[in-house]
């Protein structure tokens, strides 16, 4: 279901909105609640750099999208580049 919201996120906003980086942090998560922790990082890293890419450092899913590449760091052992 998320992957098609990914989707449908892109099919119809395009790749350059904050929505478009939600989607990507919601699939990330989910693959990481089921530890598919290196499906999830490469997610997360397109959300953190599309959002900063939108200027969008201070929005709250920045720093949930951030919070989250630290878990899926950790969860594949990189705890160094986690704690950066």
């Amino acid at each position: 279901v998320l992957e098609k919201a990914l989707a449908l996120r892109k099919a119809t906003s395009g790749e350059r909105n904050i929505e478009y980086a939600r989607a990507l942090n919601n699939l990330a998560t989910a693959h990481e609640a089921l530890g598919a922790s290196a499906a999830a990082r490469p997610l997360l890293e397109r959300s953190l750099a599309l959002l900063e890419s939108l200027g969008k450092q201070a929005d709250p899913l920045y720093r949930i999208a951030l919070s989250n590449l630290g878990d899926a760091l950790s969860g594949l052992a990189r705890t160094d580049k986690a704690l950066e």
